[in-house]
């Protein structure tokens, strides 16, 4: 079996800014909803090669996919803290109403269309029907409203409150209709719902569970909790009832594997070793060294993706010789970016000269 490594171009010192991969969530979540079941969708080239006809290898049904996360989530609750483990599980438990594709535009996913007022502040998402959740209680106009309402309740502990602090009210019309009313126009609402922590929750899962929901989430996604053992891993079962993914998948249905496994492994190094000796069969790097190794093995795949990172040289503009603009331009100009990228990454990333990447919305 061909195992997959996923290489993340990262930044150095003014170098990268690097556009988010909708394969990847974005952090998931990438994080976007396309990476909820792109994993699903591929998973029979992963597990079962076809190495004469590659471009004709059918999906199969089965098997088990491990990945290595360097963070354990705390809590799978969307509405809970944010970590950097939670973003990369949630797009497979929980769907957006939207997400955002490789071109960075905004795809229809539980709502099949969404309506703006003249003026801008009415957002109308019209939910397409049948959907349910792994409890098996349906996902209608009510639950979206309460999943946003509990966002806000939640205050500080939610990465949606700021995002959703232009919402003046969320109302649900009938079954399959959900209106938010802003306060003022906004061009970033699409892309607050379009992210990982805008997944729609069970609302009688969140009764049942009360404050234990983060170990216990249940959404309508692709695969379901199965198991999580703390500080070891997080195993995540197919969605047998799964038939809503996203226009861009073939298919529309269940997952082919039947289970993800979130293997802990805090050091880059252990992981390494995990993923050639079998442990693991996807690994994240980021290290010029590893992806020197990973890219003689025979046995790995390296698939390149951006992260939607900066990594930069700061200056306290407040003293000398710093506080003199002149200077600090001078600094700028002197930096040979590409050099820069060239020795401290092996040649990938992309010089940055903005703080801000050239996809992100707005």
């Amino acid at each position: 079996m061909k195992k997959v490594t996923i290489l993340f171009f990262l930044g150095m010192l003014l170098l990268a800014s690097c556009a988010p991969s909708a394969a990847v969530a974005p952090a998931q979540p990438t994080e976007a909803p396309a990476a909820a079941v792109l994993p699903a969708d591929t998973a029979a080239p992963v597990e079962a090669p076809t190495a004469e006809t590659p471009s004709e290898a059918e999906p199969v049904v089965g098997g088990s996919l491990t990945r290595a996360i360097t963070s354990e989530p705390t809590s799978l609750d969307p509405h809970g803290a944010a970590g950097s483990g939670q973003n990369v599980i949630l797009p497979y438990l929980l769907d957006t109403l939207i997400y955002r594709d490789i071109d960075n535009n905004y795809q229809p996913y539980l709502a099949e269309k969404w309506e703006t007022s003249p003026d801008g502040k009415t957002v109308t998402f019209t939910l397409r029907p049948g959907v349910l959740f792994h409890d098996g209680t349906p996902l209608n106009a009510q639950a979206v409203q309460f999943t946003f309402e509990r966002a806000l309740v939640q205050g500080s502990k939610s990465p949606l409150v700021s995002s959703l602090a232009n919402v003046e009210k969320i109302e649900a019309v009938g079954e399959d209709q959900v209106v938010f009313t802003l306060k003022q126009p906004s061009s970033t609402l699409l892309s607050a719902l379009s992210t990982a922590y805008a997944g729609i929750i069970s609302p009688s899962a969140v009764e049942k569970s009360g404050d234990q929901f983060g170990l216990n989430p249940v959404g309508s996604g692709p695969f379901q909790l199965a198991s999580w053992t703390p500080g070891d891993s997080i195993v995540l079962a197919r969605n047998e009832s799964y038939a809503w993914g996203p226009k861009v998948l073939e298919n529309k249905g269940p997952a082919y594997l039947d289970q993800l496994v979130f293997k802990v492994i805090p050091d880059a190094t252990t992981q390494l070793t995990a993923f050639q000796s079998g442990e693991v069969d996807v690994l994240f790097i980021n290290q010029p060294a590893q992806i020197e190794v990973l890219s003689a093995d025979a046995n790995a795949t390296l698939v390149e993706t951006t992260l939607n990172s900066l990594v930069y040289l700061g200056f306290n503009a407040q003293k000398p010789p710093f506080d003199n603009v002149q200077v600090r331009l001078a600094i700028a100009h002197a930096v040979d970016k590409a050099e820069l990228v060239t020795l401290a990454l092996g040649g990938i990333g992309t010089p940055a000269f903005s703080p801000l990447a050239a996809t992100l919305p707005g």
